[in-house]
């Protein structure tokens, strides 16, 4: 599977299919972000004229500005969106990490009566669901993939 940067560095290699997703879900993650940012504006900076100037449910310009930022990466070539896809990554990892030391410094064993009615037997079971409830989801996924590239294959696209 290409990664989105060799998708966006060899345009002559995109099928149909690539260019339906890269045209559908960009969008929505930049809308997403916008979203969160204006939601940010107005619940933690009190900034009620936020729904006046950045349009609420019609108009986002965080939106366009994520996505021109996104493009703006990408045009400057494979290595400098792995540089920023490097850096985010070890920007969440040690996220992560911090959050385990934190965790973990605040432990108390008390807190997981209440934690885990069912003990450890109730946490295997949901973390069993949990797995094979997503194992079922990447097989529908997969699935779905190969039936759209077999068909469109059958019409020629």
């Amino acid at each position: 599977m290409a990664s989105v940067v060799q998708l966006v560095s060899e345009p002559k290699s995109l099928s149909p299919l690539q260019i339906l997703i890269l045209n559908s879900l960009f969008p929505i993650v930049a809308r997403s972000w916008g979203d969160k940012v204006h939601e940010w504006m107005v619940t933690e900076l009190n900034w009620d004229l936020a729904d006046v100037y950045f349009g609420g449910e019609c108009f986002n310009p965080f939106a366009g500005l994520i996505s021109a930022l996104s493009v703006l990466i990408l045009s400057l070539g494979v290595q400098e969106s792995k540089t920023v896809t490097n850096v985010f990554t070890l920007l969440k990892v040690l996220l992560v990490i911090f959050m385990i030391v934190v965790g973990l410094s605040c432990f108390r064993a008390s807190n997981l009566q209440t934690f885990s009615p069912y003990g450890v037997t109730g946490i295997l079971r949901g973390a069993t669901s949990s797995f094979f409830g997503y194992l079922g989801f990447d097989e529908v996924s997969i699935f779905f993939k190969s039936h759209v590239i077999r068909c469109m294959d059958k019409m020629g696209l």
